[in-house]
């Protein structure tokens, strides 16, 4: 039981990490997208709000004892990753450098 309780604890410790890297990340890439002139920055913007929102009720629900890190949000987290950093990221550098190239 000692085990689990320090395995719940350096999840959490995981998770809120996690949460601190994805509000750096976006800030960082609406300022990108700002400086960029992108025209769907508002809609990008409510994409972060949504996947920031999900992550932070998630980790809530975690520290509240009333989620555990299931399949279910194990696929979010890939997802997420694959979804968003590697396809909507690059997609985003290639308008930025299409734009400027212009």
């Amino acid at each position: 039981a000692m085990m689990q309780g320090r395995g719940r604890d350096a999840l959490g410790t995981i998770l809120d990490t996690l949460a601190r890297y994805t509000i750096e990340h976006f800030a960082r890439e609406e300022r990108i997208w700002e400086r960029g002139g992108l025209p769907s920055l508002e809609a990008h913007r409510k994409l972060h709000a949504d996947l920031a929102g999900k992550v932070g009720q998630f980790i809530a629900d975690f520290r509240a004892g009333r989620a555990s890190l299931s399949m279910e949000m194990m696929t979010f987290l890939r997802e997420w990753l694959v979804d968003h950093v590697f396809k909507c990221d690059k997609a985003s550098v290639r308008a930025i450098t299409e734009k400027r190239a212009a």
